[in-house]
């Protein structure tokens, strides 16, 4: 019976990849005496640990709409989930590498990009959680099946330059924001109104003339 384990090696942007994505690295070792695996079916849960880092009073301030002020971090600063993924690994006998993608959503609607948006330097903290089946030849040469041991997992800080490549090779200098239909009517009515072509102006229009400085983050 197979036994696995799993080390991460590096993490990039997919360059040519349909929608923007994370490439992770992974190592793949069978831990003892290594069999013929024939394929394994791999699942991958990521998870963002918040509590494995700290932040600075300008974090703080861009991340209340996900913990809170401040002082009420100590209980809602928690580990939550980013997203879920699957991969085929081919056969293999020992250890092998491969690459799991993981697509990126740059909507301001979900936590994680929340929380990713909220960061200025440092690392992202994450978990990832593996469970998922191994397809293998047995003693007698016949196909046999066993799952991935429940407690197979990575604790792993990312640098946060690799999600600002990703972001900036996507949509430069670019962020996504969803409204409500009826918002988005009213704006785009604004905007006709004022004869311009985009919704920058039209938005910029609308802002104080003093507004808040805002410190971009790298």
């Amino acid at each position: 019976m197979p036994e696995l384990s799993f080390t991460l090696l590096d993490v990039g942007p997919a360059k040519y990849a349909a929608v923007p994505t994370l490439l992770f690295r992974l190592g793949v070792q069978q831990l003892g005496e290594p069999v013929a695996i024939r394929s394994v079916s791999l699942q991958c849960q990521l998870r963002i640990d918040a509590r494995k880092r700290r932040y600075s009073s300008d974090e703080q301030q861009r991340l209340t709409d996900l913990f809170g002020t401040p002082e009420r971090w100590s209980h809602t600063l928690t580990s939550f989930l980013w997203t879920q993924v699957q991969l085929l690994l081919p056969a293999f006998q020992g250890a092998t590498e491969a690459e799991l993608p993981v697509p990126v959503s740059f909507d301001f609607a979900l936590a994680a990009t929340k929380y990713f948006c909220g960061l200025q330097q440092g690392e992202l903290p994450l978990l990832l959680l593996f469970s998922g089946n191994v397809f293998y030849a047995d003693a007698d040469g016949a196909l046999a099946m066993d799952a991935i041991a429940w407690d197979r997992e990575i604790l792993a800080r990312i640098p946060l330059t690799a999600w600002h490549a990703l972001r900036d090779l996507y949509y430069p200098n670019l962020a996504w924001l969803s409204l409500k239909r009826e918002t988005f009517e009213a704006l785009d009515a604004y905007k006709r109104s004022l004869g311009v072509t985009g919704y920058d102006e039209a938005l910029t229009r609308l802002l104080p003339e003093e507004a808040p400085a805002v410190a971009l983050d790298g």
